[in-house]
């Protein structure tokens, strides 16, 4: 989850400012209402932890404040969600499905 979106990121830095760093007037009432509309089956929790990692790691690289590479990437968004999703199933009684 967010491969794309860091790719993006990196590899269109203009376009991903003007996309997600703009004030583009749409306010949210709460970072969960983003998980409303993701088309796979995640808890709220984990997915709005997830997110919110994979968009720093897009801030990051789409300033130039360091370069990361793909593996390392995909490898520190593997291990973040697979993180909050134990956490989550662990605080929350969580039974691994949609919550």
């Amino acid at each position: 989850m967010g491969l794309k979106y860091i790719e993006l990121a990196q590899n269109e830095k203009n376009l991903f400012h003007f996309l997600c760093m703009s004030d583009s007037g749409t306010r949210l009432e709460s970072l969960y209402d983003l998980a409303k509309h993701v088309p796979v089956p995640i808890e709220r929790e984990v997915f709005v932890k997830t997110w919110i990692f994979t968009h720093g790691i897009a801030m990051i690289v789409s300033t130039n404040t360091t370069n990361i590479a793909p593996e390392e990437i995909r490898q520190l968004l593997t291990e973040a969600y697979a993180s909050f999703k134990l956490y989550h199933n662990e605080n929350n009684g969580g039974s691994g499905n949609e919550a």
